[in-house]
């Protein structure tokens, strides 16, 4: 979610409303269940997105980027997770790291907003970004996130370009580049260049290409306004990790990152393999009082297991925000935790803007005191 996707709210919002007016209808005009209201009753969600869908194998004989400066077959990246203090850091299952990671997005997409993190009462170690098709790597943001002890994420996507006045082959195809040309090499200067910015960076971070791809609202999604198959989605992420791993070896850990929204189809065609991903970050939100961590992803996050042994962890996500925030997100963190996964970056931004009062009880739920 680049900020707010519009394409995103209008497909939920429909959802929502075709599901509140078929409960009603069944239910003869009665009230909505206990906690929630008629407007945000959850929706049927999707099969889990990880059943009876790919073998964990990686890409097929002849399938994948054709550059040689990317990792080669079988290689895996390297990709240490940030983590928070000790006292933050229970053990866990977690190839890279025994840490729980928080992370958070600060609703500024141009600059780090160091004021917001250092007012929070516990210190995210993630801080994300969203980008447009074009536009360069944001140095500023992960030089001063880096300074403020923060690893920067940034989330790539292939639509919205607007630097065809520039001259340069980010715009060739008009506003909404395909997946086919990215995987073909079409814009490999846009991509060679961002790898070389990180390389000049010269420190770790998180990227994500492509994100919420099994749902329909963005262009290049399970369908969306491109049509892209999983094959030619998981071409053109092979292609990007190829190109900018590349320019910067070593520095950028891949983020695969599926959504477990209503209208999502299954994630398992969507998978490149383990030699293209350094972990699995669950884009996904508990939208009533009655949804719960395990309600949302528990199905989703076993069939992620079966298909992988990365680190898997939720990159995007935010809660229904009434007077049982602070207790739902308690027990959310303490389950997300429970289930062994690595880390959590909250969505901080209307309509899921937390208030002071829930901010304590996220820290409390990780263990630490309020700052």
């Amino acid at each position: 979610m680049g900020g707010v996707n519009w394409r995103r709210v209008t497909w939920l919002a429909g959802l929502l409303t075709l599901a509140s007016v078929a409960a009603a209808c069944q239910a003869g005009g009665g009230s909505p269940p206990a906690g929630g209201s008629a407007a945000s009753a959850p929706a049927a969600r999707p099969a889990s997105a990880g059943d009876g869908a790919g073998d964990g194998q990686g890409p097929r004989a002849g399938h994948g980027p054709q550059v040689s400066q990317g990792p080669s077959a079988g290689q895996a990246l390297a990709f240490p997770l940030p983590t928070l203090p000790v006292a933050l850091a229970p053990s866990g299952p977690s190839g890279l790291s025994a840490s729980f990671t928080l992370g958070w997005y600060t609703a500024d997409n141009l600059s780090y907003a160091a004021a917001r993190v250092r007012a929070l009462p516990v210190k995210p170690r993630i801080v994300n970004y969203y980008l447009v098709w074009g536009r360069p790597f944001n140095a500023a943001f992960a030089r001063a996130a880096w300074a403020d002890g923060v690893r920067t994420f940034v989330e790539l996507e292939p639509w919205a370009c607007d630097t065809c006045a520039e001259g340069c082959d980010t715009c060739a195809e008009g506003r909404d580049p395909r997946l086919t040309s990215i995987a073909g090499g079409l814009y490999d200067r846009y991509l060679m260049a961002f790898g070389q910015a990180i390389k000049a960076f010269g420190h770790p971070l998180m990227v994500t290409f492509g994100h919420e791809m099994n749902g329909p609202w963005y262009p290049w999604g399970d369908g969306g306004s491109e049509r892209a198959t999983p094959a030619e989605w998981i071409a053109a992420w092979d292609h990007v990790v190829a190109v900018i791993s590349g320019q910067a070896p070593g520095l950028t850990g891949w983020v695969w990152s599926p959504s477990v929204e209503p209208g999502t189809k299954p994630a398992g065609p969507y998978w490149p393999g383990d030699q293209y991903v350094d972990s699995v970050g669950i884009d996904g939100y508990l939208r009533t009082d009655t949804e719960t961590y395990q309600s949302v992803f528990g199905a989703t996050v076993a069939g992620f297991h079966r298909l992988t042994t990365r680190p898997i962890w939720i990159a995007e996500t935010g809660l229904y925000i009434n007077a049982t925030t602070g207790r739902r997100l308690a027990a959310y963190v303490t389950a997300v935790k429970a289930a062994g996964l690595a880390g959590l970056l909250y969505f901080d931004r209307r309509p899921y803007t937390l208030r002071r009062a829930d901010e304590v009880s996220l820290a409390r739920a990780l263990g630490t005191a309020a700052r």
